[in-house]
C-alpha cells in the first residue's frame, strides 16, 4: 500500500526551520571549506582533462633520406601549443605559445 502526502506550494515554512540548523558552525565552515576545495579541484581536473598538448615541426627543418624524416640540424625548432578542447578552434585566444622558434643567423 502506497501513501501519498501533499504540500500546498503556497504553503511558507517558518523562517527558524532552515536546512542547517541544529549543525554546529563549526561543522558548517568544515563544510563550506571542503566544497571550495572540491571546486578547485573540479576546475584543475577539467583544465587538465580537456588540454591538448602539441609539439609543431616545419618541414624546411627536415630532410627526407632513405624512406625517413632526418632533422637538418641538432638543435630543437618548432614551438610547443597547448589548445583548449573546450573553446572553439577557430578562436586563438584558446591557444598558449611556448618554447618560441630561434632565430637562425
Amino acid at each position: 500500500a502506497y501513501m501519498l502526502f501533499y504540500r500546498r506550494k503556497t504553503l511558507q515554512r517558518p523562517t527558524e526551520v532552515l536546512p542547517s540548523f541544529g549543525v554546529p558552525d563549526f561543522l558548517l565552515k568544515e563544510i563550506a571549506e571542503l566544497n571550495e576545495n572540491l571546486d578547485s579541484e573540479r576546475e584543475h581536473y577539467d583544465s587538465a582533462i580537456n588540454t591538448i598538448r602539441i609539439h609543431v615541426h616545419f618541414s624546411t627543418d627536415y630532410l627526407y633520406e632513405n624512406d625517413t624524416l632526418v632533422p637538418k640540424e641538432t638543435t630543437k625548432t618548432g614551438f610547443d601549443l597547448t589548445i583548449d578542447k573546450r573553446k572553439s578552434i577557430g578562436n586563438p585566444q584558446g591557444f598558449t605559445y611556448t618554447n618560441p622558434l630561434k632565430v637562425r643567423g
